[in-house]
């Protein structure tokens, strides 16, 4: 396929276009493979992680409820692309949000966006807060994080029905600070490992069963969970593959 190349021409103040540049990463880590519906758009993709500082996140002793920090419904118009239409979090949230009838702990969710299902949701067990209210200086965020018992989340829909590979820098945060993970699949599971500390779900059964096995030995998962991080986000790791791979190293 033919793709324009007027993104590599000069433009406004004499600013380039993407295809000027040198290198091109994706956090989508299957980009390429048969089965991932992401066009390359005619590049050299090089895969790649959300990088985490360790020594900025810190595992105190847990809260009650595992959360999540989300933007509901933020691509406003629905993207799509060979005939399939692909959109946020919207379309994923609907299959698991029976949850909380089904655990034992305390589900919430920190989310800003437009037309939050904040009622729907209180009624089915979640608790709902302003992410703005525990995000806006990055203290706030990494309190927040820290003070949770785990993360339980969806992902966007785009990432998760192209088979992107795709993982969350918010989930990375999670396990840094030693909260066990429990996230919809994108195909991550085919590289990261997953089952002790970190979860992949494709269905509600699934998540589940997933949070049912944290909780039966917490401290283990817990420990599991900074264990990923170190082994596959710190910024020490992620950076130093990134630099080889460009040549840098």
């Amino acid at each position: 396929m033919n793709y324009p190349k007027w993104d590599a021409n000069p433009g406004w103040q004499g600013s380039h276009g993407y295809r000027a540049h040198d290198h091109f990463l994706s956090y989508a880590e299957r980009i390429g493979f048969g089965d991932c519906k992401l066009p390359l758009m005619g590049l050299p993709w090089k895969p790649t992680r959300p990088p985490v500082v360790m020594d900025r996140w810190h595992a105190h002793p847990p809260g009650e409820k595992w959360t999540t920090v989300m933007t509901w419904n933020n691509f406003r118009k629905s993207i799509e692309y060979g005939g399939i239409i692909y959109g946020t979090k919207e379309l994923e949230f609907t299959k698991v949000e029976s949850l909380p009838q089904r655990v034992a702990p305390p589900l919430e969710i920190a989310t800003g966006g437009d037309d939050v299902p904040r009622e729907s949701w209180t009624k089915l067990g979640w608790s709902v807060v302003d992410s703005h209210a525990v995000s806006g200086t990055a203290d706030e965020y990494r309190n927040y994080v820290e003070s949770s018992r785990g993360e339980f989340s969806v992902a966007k829909n785009l990432y998760v029905a192209t088979r992107s590979g795709w993982f969350s820098c918010r989930s990375a945060c999670y396990l840094a600070a030693g909260r066990p993970v429990v996230v919809q699949d994108t195909g991550f599971s085919e590289l990261i490992p997953t089952g002790k500390g970190l979860f992949a779900f494709s269905t509600l059964d699934q998540a589940v069963e997933a949070m049912k096995v944290v909780e039966a030995d917490y401290a283990y998962h817990a420990a599991a969970a900074k264990e990923i991080a170190q082994s596959h986000f710190s910024s020490d790791v992620v950076l130093l593959d990134l630099l080889a791979k460009i040549g840098l190293n």
